[in-house]
């Protein structure tokens, strides 16, 4: 049977990298931290070129990121909005396909893409740009199954109603609506904080209608707030916990025990820590943290 849990793993960065000397280095410090997988950022490594694959570049990756010993998940161009502007739709795809076929190449168990945002201008046609993503997914859920992927989409989340994006409840039923074991969910949890604050929504009942379907989670700290007053640098934002602080664990609001013993996830689930820069320092502490949540759901799971 499989195991509930894959394992745990966290995301790189590699911008301002196009000799991928930044990424070198990063993989040879997970080799000393030992995580299960590496989320790689495509949306940053310049492999893609006008939505085509640009081998040399691809070779060269493949052979820094060959045999260690972790293996990797893939996060996506940041960019793709499978709920934009239907005459935008074409080259959304081909981004998406694009990258599809870069995460294949690296060996990804998941790809993770992000769920789609509406302008507010656009409401009136939101049940329509909710079918265009569904029937978007369902194009690609093929491509990636042929790949050994699953594609995860991620819960977004605006800090006001000029933009608009799925609760988690909404996102677990446009899953379920399309009905693919290759198209599934990234729960992140303080994006889910942060819009269920939005929308007054309870963040409990979110999580967990969103969870069965997650077998990617995006693990970092915040308090859920709404940005509501100007603040001038990082530190005064994470003063009075406003907005997607990517913190280290249990430095937010977040109640990572409660969630951890009480929501359900499915089979193949990994465990991704996306921290911020700034706090680098404190990785190693919160690979442990991911290794003590691995170990209650494992256990949960015994």
């Amino acid at each position: 049977m499989q195991q509930r849990v894959l394992g745990v793993g966290y995301s790189l960065r590699s911008d301002d990298d196009y000799d991928f000397k930044k990424l070198t280095d990063a993989l040879a410090e997970a080799e000393r931290l030992r995580p299960d997988f590496i989320e790689l950022p495509l949306f940053s490594l310049d492999v893609i070129a006008g939505a085509a694959v640009l081998p040399a570049r691809m070779r060269l990756l493949k052979s820094i990121t060959a045999d260690r010993p972790f293996r990797y998940t893939v996060h996506g161009p940041l960019a793709v909005n499978l709920m934009d502007a239907p005459e935008r739709l074409p080259q959304h795809m081909a981004v998406l396909k694009a990258a599809l076929d870069a995460a294949a190449e690296l060996g990804a168990v998941h790809y993770i893409h992000h769920g789609g945002l509406v302008e507010a201008a656009r409401a009136p046609q939101m049940d329509a740009l909710y079918a265009q993503q569904r029937d978007a997914l369902a194009e690609v859920a093929p491509i990636a199954a042929a790949a050994g992927l699953v594609i995860t989409v991620e819960n977004l989340f605006t800090y006001d109603m000029a933009r608009t994006t799925a609760l988690p409840s909404r996102l677990a039923a446009e899953i379920a609506a399309i009905g693919h074991p290759n198209i599934r969910a990234c729960l992140d949890f303080s994006h889910g904080f942060i819009n269920s604050t939005l929308h007054g929504a309870d963040f409990g009942a979110e999580a967990a209608a969103l969870s069965p379907l997650a077998k990617h989670l995006h693990i970092h700290d915040s308090f859920g707030r709404l940005t509501a007053a100007p603040t001038y640098s990082r530190a005064e934002r994470v003063a009075y916990g406003y907005g997607d602080l990517h913190l280290p664990i249990g430095l937010g609001a977040i109640p990572w025990r409660e969630l951890m013993t009480g929501l359900s996830f499915p089979d193949g689930l990994v465990l991704n820590l996306e921290l911020a820069p700034p706090y680098w320092s404190e990785l190693p502490a919160c690979m442990a943290a991911l290794r003590e949540m691995e170990e209650t759901l494992r256990a949960r799971n015994a």
